[in-house]
């Protein structure tokens, strides 16, 4: 943001925690990306992805899912608990805007994507499989 700010840069693009404070350094909107895929696809933004590799054996790949969901889950339950963690991490200090953030990017797709999140991951790997000239795998994107 500051490389556009200071003129270094004609655009950029903006994530995280600077979605909710780029007006004040005087920067404007063109096109929200998130906003843009829902009224393309009438599917949620996949934000993110955590991903195990195709050789690791069932057993183990749904242990590390498990892992991931309980420990979603704890941070669901105990939100104060992880807010100095992100504070950490944030290049915004602002507890209203780390709140925004949380609130935002930590949703119910975060413990089960459900049908509507699966449909948005395909569509986006189908989409970018079609612009490389590419076929999605016949074995599917999700451990089933």
């Amino acid at each position: 943001m500051s490389a556009v700010s200071n003129g270094e840069a004609d655009l950029g693009l903006i994530i995280h925690e600077g979605r909710f404070t780029y007006a004040r350094q005087g920067l404007v909107k063109l096109l929200d990306l998130g906003q843009w895929w829902e009224a393309e696809f009438s599917l949620p933004l996949p934000l993110g992805a955590i991903a195990v590799r195709r050789d690791l054996s069932t057993p183990l790949a749904r242990r590390v899912q498990n892992t991931i969901t309980a420990s979603l889950a704890y941070a669901n339950a105990h939100p104060d608990d992880s807010r100095e963690f992100i504070r950490s991490h944030a290049q915004e200090m602002e507890e209203s805007v780390t709140s925004a953030h949380i609130k935002t990017f930590v949703t119910d797709f975060s413990l089960d994507l459900g049908p509507a999140g699966r449909a948005a991951i395909e569509a986006l790997v189908g989409r970018a499989a079609d612009i490389m000239g590419k076929t999605l795998p016949s074995e599917g994107l999700f451990l089933r």
